[in-house]
């Protein structure tokens, strides 16, 4: 809700604020109101503003005619974000969108901008983040707290979740019932044949293609993964193994029987292998 200034002590008082060398969005603070409204009143009041392009020629802030927008364009079609563009040719967020647009380049959404991070292999959202000190503190005592507590777990982020919570969120990703659960899938270890040499071995068998979304290795920064079919990290074989980009093996985290299923299909009609029941690789005994 906008305020509105009656009294004329504190019109005065503003006026003579802004006289004095303070900005209006310092103003705006000290009454709690938005800047627009100090604008709105220092302009009522015949009060001469400075524009913001006064202040963006102070702080080195280029203009638009200036910019290389070859560069820019080309920059941001492989995968750089406005807000990495905007500092480092030292212009504005919306000048660098303006400037897109102009070029006829079609601005990704959200969605697609975090598709394409985890793709490139930035997958840390915090990565470049300064957080203040206060923030870090506050952060160090909720996790103080939890530890004492025993609800704290290690390597966990956001959230403190109770064990109960995590063994449910665990059946729910496995695809069973809460009293069918036995592990958390997540930390079970790998037998000795998955290694360097199996993982490749699947990808030069699937042509360093992802087998869901067909990506090639050439346009990520990053090895494909290999996946384990049937979610058994101890049966690393051909006929349970394919590759995958790292989007796509995070998406088969949830709904697994699907996933299992699909896969299953696909590499039977590519590779002829033979599967039982859709869900049940093979029928092997446990020697491997």
């Amino acid at each position: 809700m906008k305020k509105k200034f009656t009294d004329k002590k504190q019109i005065e008082e503003t006026i003579n604020l802004y006289k004095s060398g303070n900005s209006i969005l310092d103003i705006g603070k000290k009454y709690n109101c938005h800047a627009s409204t100090i604008f709105q009143l220092l302009k009522k009041n015949n009060i001469a503003t400075i524009r913001k392009s006064f202040f963006r020629n102070l702080k080195g802030f280029k203009s638009k005619l200036n910019l290389p927008v070859n560069e820019i364009v080309q920059e941001y079609k492989k995968g750089y974000g406005c807000t990495n563009l905007a500092k480092k040719y030292k212009a504005s967020f919306s000048t660098i969108i303006h400037l897109l647009r102009k070029n006829n380049v079609e601005i990704r959404s959200a969605s697609e901008s975090a598709k394409l991070t985890f793709k490139l292999g930035r997958t840390n959202p915090m990565q470049g983040v300064h957080l203040s000190e206060e923030s870090i503190a506050k952060g160090n005592l909720k996790r103080k707290k939890a530890f004492l507590d025993g609800t704290w777990i290690p390597g966990a982020t956001g959230k403190i979740q109770t064990l109960e919570h995590r063994k449910k969120h665990s059946a729910t990703h496995q695809g069973i019932k809460l009293e069918d659960w036995k592990s958390f899938k997540s930390f079970e270890p790998y037998n000795g044949d998955f290694n360097i040499h199996f993982k490749n071995q699947i990808r030069k068998r699937d042509n360093q293609v992802c087998m869901n979304c067909g990506i090639h290795r050439e346009k990520l920064n990053q090895s494909l993964e290999v996946h384990h079919i049937n979610y058994d990290k101890q049966c690393s074989i051909e006929q349970n193994g394919l590759s995958l980009c790292k989007i796509c093996h995070g998406m088969t985290n949830f709904n697994r029987s699907y996933w299992t299923q699909l896969f299953q299909e696909k590499l039977s009609k590519l590779y002829g292998y033979k599967y039982q029941d859709g869900k049940i690789i093979l029928n092997l005994d446990k020697s491997y």
